[in-house]
C-alpha cells in the first residue's frame, strides 16, 4: 500500500539499499560460514532475532493497522526475521551430521535462477489461463504436493546435473554474459 504511494520508489530504494549493503558487508566479512560462530552465540542471536522479528511483525495485530505499523512490519520485523533464518541455516549447517545431507541443497543453490525459472515456467502453466487454469481449482493440499512434487525433482535434477556439468544451464550463460568469456561447461571424468 505505502510503495504505490507518491515516493514509494524512493522509500523502496531507501529500505532495501541499506539491507543490500548490509548482506554485500556479511559476504564480505564470510559471516554467514558455519565455522565462524560458536553454537552458543548463534542461539543467543537466533532467539533475539526471532523475538524481536515476531514482536514486530505482530505490530498491527495490536497497535492497528495503518501504513506505518504495515511499513515496520514488513520492513524491519521481516528484516529480524531474515537474520534469525540465516542464523537458523549457519547453525544447522555447522553440524557434521547434517552434512551429507546439505549437499544435495548446495547443488539446488548453484542453480537457483535455473529453478526460480523453472519454477515459474511450470507453475505458470499449471495455473495460468494460458496453460491448464488451475488457480482457484485446487486445494491447499493439492498446491503444496505440486509444491513438494516440484521442488523434490528439483532436488533430484540438480544432484544428476552437477554430477556431468560445472554450472546450471542459465547461470553458464549469466557467467558467459557477465565476463564475455565462455567458462566450461561439462565437467570431465575426475573431476
Amino acid at each position: 500500500m505505502y510503495i504505490n504511494d507518491d515516493g514509494g520508489l524512493l522509500l523502496t530504494v531507501l529500505t532495501v539499499l541499506p539491507f543490500c549493503l548490509l548482506g554485500g558487508y556479511a559476504a564480505d566479512q564470510r559471516s554467514l560460514e558455519a565455522d565462524r560462530h560458536s553454537p552458543a552465540k548463534l542461539r543467543r542471536l537466533m532467539r533475539w532475532a526471532l523475538c524481536f522479528g515476531l514482536a514486530l511483525k505482530t505490530i498491527p495485530y495490536w497497535a492497528g493497522v495503518n501504513n506505518l505499523t504495515m511499513y515496520i512490519q514488513d520492513s524491519f520485523g521481516g528484516a529480524a526475521l531474515a537474520v534469525f533464518y540465516a542464523a537458523a541455516a549457519v547453525f544447522v549447517c555447522g553440524k557434521r551430521s547434517w552434512q551429507r545431507a546439505w549437499r544435495w541443497w548446495q547443488d539446488v543453490g548453484k542453480m537457483s535462477l535455473t529453478h526460480y525459472l523453472a519454477q515459474s515456467l511450470v507453475c505458470t502453466s499449471l495455473f495460468y489461463g494460458y496453460g491448464l487454469g488451475w488457480y482457484g481449482r485446487t486445494s491447499a493440499w493439492q498446491e503444496m504436493l505440486i509444491a513438494f512434487a516440484l521442488y523434490a525433482t528439483q532436488v533430484w535434477i540438480s544432484r544428476f546435473w552437477f554430477a556431468r556439468f560445472h554450472y546450471g544451464p542459465v547461470e553458464w550463460m549469466w557467467r558467459w554474459g557477465t565476463y564475455g568469456t565462455r567458462p566450461p561447461f561439462r565437467r570431465r571424468p575426475g573431476q
